[in-house]
């Protein structure tokens, strides 16, 4: 079907032209990835503003761009996972950061929660080990 193509023909209808200053690579994920963010968080997770919002992979494609839409949303983002990741996703907005792989995820959420938990969770990892207690 043209996966693989080197070329492929599409109407110009269908394209967009880069503005100057984005590379490809950058402007390919925010066109793939922005749409799904909001279809995810507005539409179907009907988040609003001042609910809780767990985010793991955050500073993937889709997850960095669902912390700008939540936070355009006006929603408080926790992010969670490595260190590293998670420093990058609070410098991107996120409110707060847990480590999941040395800290209870459960513990931490309620605790930046005041104990109110996440309204949703949006989780581009899938790891179990992520939510150990409902495995």
């Amino acid at each position: 079907m043209g996966a693989y193509a080197e070329y492929v023909k599409v109407p110009a209808m269908a394209t967009e032209i880069i503005p100057d200053g984005l590379d490809f690579a950058t402007a390919t994920i925010v066109a793939r990835h922005a749409p799904t963010a909001f279809y995810l968080l507005r539409d179907k997770a009907k988040m609003a503003t001042a609910e809780w919002i767990l985010i793991t992979g955050a500073t993937c494609g889709l997850g960095s761009l669902g912390v700008q839409a939540a936070k355009l949303l006006g929603c408080k983002v926790i992010a969670a996972g490595a260190a590293d990741r998670v420093q990058a996703a609070v410098e991107l907005g996120a409110d707060a950061g847990i480590v999941y792989r040395s800290h209870d995820i459960e513990a931490e959420v309620k605790a930046i929660t005041c104990g109110h938990g996440v309204d949703v969770v949006f989780d581009n990892v899938g790891d179990p080990k992520s939510f150990p207690s409902l495995v």
